[in-house]
């Protein structure tokens, strides 16, 4: 933008990137940190929108020249980072981890790594703290932004001011509408994806029209009136406020978004580097932070996950105080000796800058594929660890036909759903068995139809990835159907009797027991209900861990401590007469319970069951004091045959 350099707006950069940085590294205080993520986008749709309208009222943009710029500031710090992560990824990352990466670094590199996030990853889960390039799905929001809506300005270039800005309101509006409907729908979807995510950029870009037409009348800047320094206080206050403050999950993007956006606009409007607000976020140890924000945001979480990857466990508060010294560090250099030059185009040609940007870019990309098309080679661990991740690529391939993927269980990447749902009919292996009992949920219920089947007792399941026990706003469209299928088992009374299980992580809150229980209540047929699994976290790091360091595979626990508050919480049930199985017990007969028996895994990940454990599941199952008196009890209703 043709404007006085604002060095409040690096300090802005500062306390965004700050409240990201902190919230990644599990600092206590800082459990919305994540909200600088929207500081950023306003930033963003600010100085871009600026820069554009100003060169296109003046009728000398270029799309090529636009396209360097965003490519000499993005690119070669986010390649230094991709690669910097491979390498660290190569030598302490086990075979099928990596390969994960490697699909997460392609992401990354195409800049669509907020679509493979939203399809995969859960932000806010436990899990997610291990993927070094998780952040990078702000990136490509920010990119796809950059790539089309230059061409969107172009397109409306003969039409007036009032009509763009009526325009660019209007897209505002609609987005925040579908983010704020979406998330209450699809929270992960509105999280991740751009049209979500658009009002924030066109909230920025607005304030940049606003800005730019108030100097081409010659009215005085906004930072001039007398209530301009309370105003941007104000937005400070509230950005750092709502960075510290506990919002329920799920609220975010929508209503509880505007208000750091809204700050963010208004320190940006209002602030001055004469006023207090401004003073602060313009000294130069705030600005320092600003200036270096990019790479700090690259750097930090990769170091993070690293970090926790290697030590197999949460970082504690003196190891967490090194990471984030060396993300400073490491991001300090970045801009000192990569950022820099790169965008000064008289130290780097465009040439030389393109050759080597596409030669790094494929390089990566070459390393992405042949990670993933040899299973994140092996070889290159010690044969023990080698050895113990074949057993659990065996088990992965032994569960998944022994859930009857894509026949008796849906997943995102097999058949439409519709193809799914019309084909199912896994009620015809049980044959005339009675009673005639089928799994409800997501893959932890297929996991205990399988166990059954391995302990003599013929089970069906109707399930699919991700999906939940019951209908309701916040299930994936694709759940609906599978549920809706499953209701009419029920109320058909093709079934005697069914089994709902679920990841369930923490304690299940009351109203969403009684809401389960209502919804299944109407089909007449029983419930049961088994926990969610004993968690085993950082499963895969902690194999390559144990077996490193020659300590027992055995010795892979649970979080106990997790599985309690869960357990504890499932009052609702039992008192509406719900039986309640704890799936600890049922997986570990034995204590202290490992994932594995000896060098025989009882899970192939951190919640899903091996062959082992599914034996020792199902054996204990149809043992179990609750399940034998609920079959009994199933038993002494009319069979199906005879309604």
């Amino acid at each position: 933008m043709s404007a006085p350099y604002r060095p409040e707006i690096d300090g802005l950069r500062a306390v965004a990137v700050a409240a990201v940085v902190l919230f990644h590294a599990g600092v206590p205080g800082f459990a919305n940190g994540f909200l600088g993520v929207d500081v950023f986008f306003v930033i963003s749709g600010y100085l871009i929108t600026g820069l554009i309208w100003t060169d296109l009222q003046a009728g000398r943009f270029s799309l090529a020249h636009f396209y360097e710029r965003r490519a000499r500031r993005i690119l070669p710090a986010l390649l230094l980072t991709c690669g910097l992560s491979l390498v660290a990824a190569w030598f302490i990352m086990a075979p099928p981890v990596l390969v994960e990466f490697a699909g997460h670094l392609a992401a990354a590199l195409l800049f669509g790594s907020n679509i493979v996030y939203w399809l995969q990853a859960e932000y806010f889960a436990t899990s997610a703290q291990l993927l070094p390039l998780l952040h990078t799905w702000s990136l490509a929001v920010e990119e796809q932004f950059y790539l089309v809506y230059p061409l969107a300005l172009l397109a409306i270039g003969r039409a007036s001011d009032q009509t763009k800005i009526a325009l660019l309101a209007a897209l505002a509006a609609a987005s925040f509408v579908a983010a704020a409907v979406l998330t209450s729908r699809s929270v992960d979807a509105s999280f991740y994806l751009l049209p979500t995510r658009l009002w924030e950029l066109t909230a920025g870009a607005l304030l940049a029209v606003g800005e730019l037409r108030r100097r081409t009348a010659g009215s005085p800047d906004l930072s001039s009136m007398a209530s301009a320094p309370w105003i941007s206080a104000v937005g400070l206050g509230v950005i750092v406020a709502s960075a510290m403050s506990v919002w329920p999950q799920g609220s975010h993007p929508g209503f509880a978004t505007l208000g750091p956006v809204f700050a963010t606009c208004a320190i940006i409007a209002f602030g001055s580097s004469r006023q207090s607000a401004g003073w602060l976020l313009s000294t130069r140890p705030v600005v320092a932070v600003g200036l270096i924000s990019y790479s700090l945001y690259l750097f930090h979480q990769p170091v993070l996950a690293f970090a926790r990857i290697w030590l197999a466990r949460p970082l504690d508060a003196p190891e967490t105080a090194a990471a984030l010294m060396a993300a400073v560090a490491a991001a300090g250099l970045s801009w000192r000796y990569v950022e820099q030059p790169a965008r000064r185009a008289q130290s780097l040609r465009l040439k030389p800058f393109a050759v080597a940007a596409a030669a790094s870019t494929l390089l990566l990309g070459a390393a992405s594929v042949a990670t993933q098309l040899r299973d994140g080679f092996p070889g290159r661990m010690d044969g023990a660890v080698s050895a113990a991740f074949a057993r659990i690529d065996a088990a992965r391939v032994t569960r998944h036909a022994g859930i009857r993927m894509d026949r008796c269980h849906w997943q995102s990447i097999g058949a439409p759903v519709e193809v799914f749902v019309a084909q199912w009919n896994c009620l015809s292996d049980i044959g005339d068995f009675r009673p005639r009992i089928l799994t409800v949920g997501d893959s932890m219920a297929s996991d205990k139809a399988w166990a059954m089947r391995l302990a003599g007792f013929p089970a069906a399941n109707l399930g699919g990835a991700s999906c939940r026990v019951r209908s309701g706003p916040q299930v994936r469209p694709q759940c609906e159907q599978i549920l809706a299928a499953a209701m009419a088992l029920a109320l058909n009374k093709q079934v005697d009797g069914i089994v709902l299980s679920s990841n369930w992580r923490g304690p299940i809150p009351p109203e969403e027991q009684q809401a389960i229980i209502d919804y299944w209540g109407p089909s007449g047929i029983p419930i049961l209900v088994i926990s969610g699994m004993p968690p085993f976290r950082d499963f895969r790091d902690r194999i390559a861990r144990h077996v490193r360091e020659g300590l027992p595979l055995a010795d892979i626990g649970y979080d106990r401590e997790e599985l309690d508050a869960h357990l504890r919480s499932l009052a609702v049930f039992r008192a509406a007469g719900v039986p309640v199985i704890d799936a600890s017990r049922l997986l570990c007969s034995e204590n202290p319970c490992g994932a594995f028996v000896g060098s025989e895994p009882l899970m192939h990940d951190h919640v899903h069951l091996a062959p082992a454990g599914a034996r020792r599941v199902g054996e204990n199952l149809v043992r179990d004091p609750t399940w034998v008196a609920w079959i009994a009890q199933i038993q002494t209703v009319p069979r199906v045959a005879e309604r």
